[in-house]
């Protein structure tokens, strides 16, 4: 779980903030977590999707 946080935050370096990277990084092992317990990518996906969603109503 770590180590792919850990790839899913380097992931988000291109946006240059440090929230962004933090944020992916717990979101990584949020989504890893719940991956481990449903053995399903699907809902990571859209839980994935949501947090995309809420960050650019946030922005706007």
């Amino acid at each position: 779980m770590l180590a792919s946080s850990i790839v899913f935050a380097i992931a988000h370096y291109a946006y240059y903030s440090q929230a962004e990277i933090i944020g992916a990084f717990v979101l990584g092992l949020i989504l890893a977590s719940q991956y481990l317990k449903n053995k399903d990518l699907t809902s990571n996906i859209w839980a994935h999707a949501l947090y995309n969603l809420i960050n650019i109503i946030l922005i706007m």
